[in-house]
């Protein structure tokens, strides 16, 4: 299964970790889905943040301009960019 067509049958926040190696080509469109399955704190973990810095750009800059998200790019292996979506606070 495609991991886009997979992404879209899941219920929303269904997931405390997303491990992303895959088409990079497609993890820009598949942004809005990912926002949706990942738990409130929940983590996304994407490989080859540095080695294919080119292709990372636009998603890494779309993780950085949403809202609340938090991120960092770890330099170990092929680089490892690390995002965590904002934890819901109690009003």
């Amino acid at each position: 299964m495609e991991a886009g067509d997979f992404l879209r049958e899941q219920p929303l926040e269904q997931f405390d970790l997303l491990f992303l190696d895959s088409d990079r080509e497609h993890y820009l469109a598949w942004w809005p889905l990912i926002d949706r399955v990942i738990v409130p704190g929940g983590l996304i973990v994407v490989d080859n943040a540095v080695s294919h810095v080119a292709e990372m750009e636009s998603f890494i800059a779309q993780v950085k301009a949403t809202v609340g998200w938090r991120s960092v790019i770890v330099p170990v292996g092929n680089g490892v960019l690390i995002a965590i979506k904002p934890a819901v606070t109690a009003s």
